[in-house]
């Protein structure tokens, strides 16, 4: 009797599958969904009279509450993805609120946010911290602040992001150079012991680690689209 039970069971299953990939079929195709339904349920009417009274009465059961199982989980999946579309699209807004305020990336907030990563480094560094897990953790950010705009204006912030790192970059090595270099008019003749600390290397490195964030989240999109 169990095994009957199962081979019924089974055989609503495989109804509901087939049902299923001719649906999907059809939609695909563009082709009268209601028809192949029609089909469809035509198609089982011939399946149970085949089956005695009381088979019959027993897979139609089982049948229908395959099907209502499938559409339950139809309607969540739907609802599931309106949410994640909505939360998408929300963040899509900000992005572009903040990026892209006039419809192309703005080079003063992408300029700030250069600026605002790279003090963030330099404090982590002067505190002995760990300044590599940091861009770790700014990268992290910065995906999220670029969530919900698609990869041509993902490269274009990040494009304008390295090109920012790179000036502040050669604006730091002529500041380097003008104090380590002054004109021979300012030159102390009798210059006093100083209590600064130039540190080349500090800067310079850090300039490597925001840039080097930079281009591994480049490389990915690159490699994503």
């Amino acid at each position: 009797m169990e095994a009957r039970r199962e081979s019924l069971r089974a055989l609503a299953v495989a109804l509901a599958d087939r049902t299923d990939a001719v649906r999907n079929q059809v939609m695909q195709q563009g082709g009268d969904i209601l028809a192949a339904l029609a089909k469809e349920r035509d198609y089982v009417i011939e399946v149970m009279a085949d089956l005695d009274e009381k088979d019959a009465v027993f897979f139609q059961q089982l049948h229908t509450e395959e099907l209502e199982r499938r559409i339950k989980f139809l309607e969540e999946s739907s609802d599931e993805s309106k949410r994640y579309l909505d939360d998408l699209c929300l963040k899509r807004n900000a992005a572009l609120e903040r990026w892209m305020p006039s419809g192309k990336v703005c080079r003063e907030t992408v300029r700030a946010y250069v600026k605002s990563e790279l003090e963030a480094l330099e404090a982590v560094h002067k505190n002995g911290g760990n300044r590599h897990q940091k861009a770790l953790d700014q990268q992290d950010d910065l995906e999220a602040l670029l969530e919900g705009l698609n990869d041509d204006e993902k490269l274009k912030i990040i494009n304008m992001q390295t090109a920012e790192i790179l000036a502040a970059d050669a604006k730091m090595k002529d500041d380097l150079h003008e104090i380590l270099n002054p004109p021979l008019e300012t030159i102390d003749r009798d210059p006093q012991p100083s209590s600064v600390e130039i540190e080349p290397s500090s800067g310079k490195g850090i300039m490597v680690v925001l840039l080097f964030v930079v281009v591994v989240m480049l490389v990915l999109f690159k490699i994503a689209s």
